[in-house]
């Protein structure tokens, strides 16, 4: 092969390298989701898009600024009372710094409003018990008004960590 084959070669090599790459980085979190083609669920999109990214990378920081300073948040697989965002706050940097919490997220619907996102996900802890790591399925219902998150309710079986 040619000196000028070669350069060929390797140009269009990294040309389909990078290619690829660009898909890849355009595409979206590999989560499915069900978004009505409405500019509200759109602009939700966004948002849920950058909580589950917040929460599954343990970066506290993007996910306090999608929080409303008005956010109610509630557990009820944890606390099943209402906790505010700042109880939230110290709650998450513990668990994002020692990392005792993973969370996948399969699946979310967002309505056409824009108002509400529904996830799916898995949530996984350490068993107080066991110390091994456990998971039970759970559903989170996210409330957004003004580009924010305003509230949060989660609903799995905290039994499954015994």
């Amino acid at each position: 092969m040619t000196e000028e084959g070669r350069y060929a070669m390797k140009k269009n090599c990294f040309l389909f390298s990078f290619f690829v790459f660009l898909l890849a980085a355009c595409s979206q979190s590999g989560v499915k989701a069900d978004v009505p083609n409405t500019p509200q669920a759109k602009a939700a999109q966004v948002l849920v898009e950058q909580y589950i990214h917040a929460l599954t990378t343990y970066d506290f920081a993007p996910l306090d600024s999608l929080l409303s300073d008005d956010y109610v948040y509630t557990d009820y697989g944890r606390f099943v009372r209402p906790e505010s965002k700042d109880n939230l706050i110290l709650l998450l940097q513990e668990d994002m710094s020692t990392r005792s919490y993973k969370v996948e997220f399969p699946a979310y619907t967002v309505t056409s409003d824009g108002r509400f996102a529904v996830l799916q996900a898995i949530y996984s802890e350490k068993s107080p018990a066991t110390g091994k790591w456990v998971s039970a399925p759970m559903y989170d219902v996210v409330e957004i008004k003004d580009g924010k998150i305003i509230a949060e309710t989660m609903y799995y079986n905290k039994e499954n960590y015994h």
